[in-house]
């Protein structure tokens, strides 16, 4: 899907007279059609130590999750409460505020990440296969 398809789909759920919990759910099952979403920019200093340890392989298992830097509930929300202007305008700010970092299980619970270091967004790394 192209970001002009989803702009179409997101126009559509915003229009339903669903509960806002809803339509959230519904925009974050949308969005996972994206091959590019919730792309990773850095990495915790705790996850990258759990990363050393399985030699820089991914493993089920490893405690490990993204972690938005503005959760997905509130961009969305936000999202439906603004008037974008066109399709662009829309994607900028869904884009810049889908980005995430790689983070231990138990920092991301907490909101409290150790040290981050930032690293470039490339969509062939961490590729997502969805949202459960």
């Amino acid at each position: 899907m192209t970001k002009e398809d989803i702009f179409e789909d997101y126009l559509k759920v915003c229009s339903m007279n669903a509960p806002v919990k809803t339509k959230v759910k519904m925009l974050s099952a949308l969005f996972s059609t994206y091959p590019d979403q919730w792309r990773v920019v850095g990495i915790t200093k705790q996850a990258l130590i759990i990363f050393k340890k399985h030699k820089f392989t991914r493993q089920s298992k490893m405690g490990l999750n993204r972690s938005h830097f503005v959760g997905r509930t509130k961009i969305y929300t936000e999202m439906m409460n603004h008037h974008f202007k066109n399709c662009d305008e829309w994607w900028d700010f869904y884009f810049e505020n889908d980005k995430t970092i790689l983070a231990k299980a138990s920092e991301n619970l907490k909101s409290s990440f150790s040290e981050v270091y930032d690293m470039p967004a490339n969509p062939k790394m961490f590729m997502s296969g969805g949202y459960s």
